[in-house]
């Protein structure tokens, strides 16, 4: 019994102590979660030193992940270089190709109904049909006719008895008159006279699969790559250069971890140095246990 008392009981009592001192320290980081009250007076130690702390902590791993680990230039960075752009080129070269197949209708109806793909290939085609007539109505196509017009009457007449009757200008002022009628003509009713064949001819552009489209044109997947590589370098990487400027990592994790609750939080902590704060526990129980084997002998 007394050789228990005093060679083996010191140092279990020590790794007792060691263990349980460093068990609550370590819940002590965590719980309670919420402050205690005893009436109107917040207890001591409450909540624990994490959750208490959570607003320094949040502003700490910001300006961490912010200014050390994923800087403004490191999201730039992840852009750049010759290797991603050829990936990302090709990724986009190989959708557009994987569409050559299918014409401009069927991928139109993924985003809408056939109903409303119809209203708006009518829409575009009174569209094109009104901007078509006015160019014809700008350009004075009635001068145009009439002139040309004009010069195969004379042709005609010229050789003949007719023509010692009818001069040039009479031909040329009837000539007149008839362009004033075509440009009325053309103002008043091309966009009515030109609506059915623009409408045709965007119905069977429509179900044209795009390949066979692009194929007409002589447009190659070496031309789509060249596109793709100048909207990168002229459009994306602008945008993300200007994107990143305004977008404040830390501002954005320091508010992200602030707004967490604080179970949450603990278990994002844990999640990630569990076994370390086990550790520290039975570190204390060894401690413990030595300081008691050491007072043995003193």
């Amino acid at each position: 019994m007394d050789i228990f008392l005093h060679y083996i009981l010191p140092p279990l009592v020590g790794a007792l102590i060691g263990y349980i001192t460093n068990w609550i320290a370590v819940k002590m980081l965590f719980r309670p979660l919420y402050p205690k009250y005893l009436g109107k007076w917040r207890l001591l130690f409450t909540p624990g030193i994490i959750p208490r702390r959570k607003d320094a902590l949040a502003k700490a791993i910001g300006r961490a992940v912010g200014e050390e680990l994923l800087t403004k230039e490191d999201i730039q960075r992840a852009f750049l270089g010759e290797e991603k752009r050829s990936a990302l080129i090709k990724k986009w070269a190989d959708v557009l190709e994987d569409f050559s197949g299918q014409d401009i209708r069927a991928l139109s109806e993924k985003a809408f109904s056939k109903d409303v793909f119809d209203e708006k290939r009518e829409a575009l085609a009174k569209k094109l049909s009104l901007k078509a007539a006015s160019a014809l109505s700008e350009m004075k196509i009635g001068e145009t006719v009439a002139e040309l017009a004009g010069d195969a009457v004379l042709e005609k007449i010229k050789s003949s008895p007719l023509g010692m009757f009818v001069g040039e200008g009479m031909v040329r002022s009837v000539a007149g008159t008839l362009a004033d009628k075509v440009d009325e003509y053309i103002e008043l009713h091309g966009q009515e006279k030109l609506f059915p064949f623009v409408d045709d001819q965007l119905t069977v552009l429509s179900e044209t699969p795009t390949g066979k489209i692009a194929e007409t044109v002589g447009f190659t997947r070496s031309d789509a790559e060249k596109i793709i590589g100048k909207l990168y370098d002229e459009a994306l990487l602008p945008a993300i250069g200007e994107a990143s400027a305004a977008f404040d990592v830390s501002a954005e994790v320091e508010k992200k971890i602030s707004s967490m609750d604080v179970k949450e939080l603990e278990k994002l902590c844990l999640s990630v140095m569990k076994k370390e704060l086990n550790a520290i526990t039975w570190l204390g129980g060894l401690i413990g246990f030595v300081l008691g084997l050491v007072n043995i002998f003193l």
